[in-house]
């Protein structure tokens, strides 16, 4: 799939510098954070709802019978919209838990047509600090319910290549879950989309990269949607 049509809005320019690419990943991921910090929330709050807009009048969104987002950090790109999008359509939603002492992810499906309180009371305060959907109330995910179907999922990162290679934050949650999940797609028969979701100055050249790591297949910020170049 190509990028979609729908026309990038204007928005505030990202104040981005050049990053030296024989960075190792720990260097790499203290100065975009650094980077990070000097978007302005106004500018963070803008860039995730084109990004959101772009991606919810795709055709990869309309083709998806499954979403499985994140819940952002305060300097990470928010798809809090394409959560409320994906209820509205009917289609499943999911969100992380982090497992305690592991390096392991497990997706629990939320009600995202839940408002105000509602809403709230499906997530805890997980180990990390981030909102996390309450075990004793969300069921879980199951991917093997979705055979010939699709399963799309918005993949958070510190950075990502044009190739999308994907440089995250080094605990390794998302790379144990992808290669689990794209191997259960293989064994049950459902499709898997994996969307790379960021700020368009966290698109790099290039990214450190292991052999192991599960690259995505499309890329989306504030700018549109697009394919990976292989």
């Amino acid at each position: 799939m190509s990028e979609n049509s729908c026309r990038p809005l204007a928005l505030p320019r990202l104040r981005c510098y050049s990053l030296g690419m024989t960075e190792d990943k720990k260097t790499l991921r203290r100065r975009m954070a650094g980077m990070l910090l000097q978007l302005s929330g106004e500018e963070r709050r803008a860039a995730s709802s084109a990004a959101c807009r772009s991606f919810v009048q795709s055709p990869l969104f309309a083709q998806s019978d499954a979403i499985l987002c994140y819940m952002a950090a305060e300097q990470e790109i928010s798809p809090e919209e394409i959560m409320h999008a994906a209820a509205a359509a009917g289609k499943s939603l999911a969100v992380p838990l982090c497992i305690p002492h592991t390096n392991r992810l497990r997706f629990l499906c939320v009600d995202a047509a839940a408002s105000g309180e509602r809403w709230e009371r499906q997530f805890v305060r997980g180990a990390w600090g981030l909102l996390e959907p309450d075990a004793a109330q969300c069921p879980p995910f199951s991917a093997a319910s979705f055979a010939g179907k699709s399963v799309c999922v918005l993949v958070p990162g510190v950075a990502f290549s044009a190739a999308g290679l994907r440089l995250g934050h080094g605990k390794g949650y998302y790379d144990s879950f992808l290669a689990e999940l794209c191997a259960e797609a293989s064994s049950c028969g459902f499709s898997v989309q994996l969307v790379g979701m960021c700020f368009s100055c966290q698109l790099l050249p290039s990214v450190p990269a292991e052999a192991h790591d599960v690259p995505v297949q499309f890329l989306l910020t504030e700018q549109g949607l697009s394919s990976c170049t292989r």
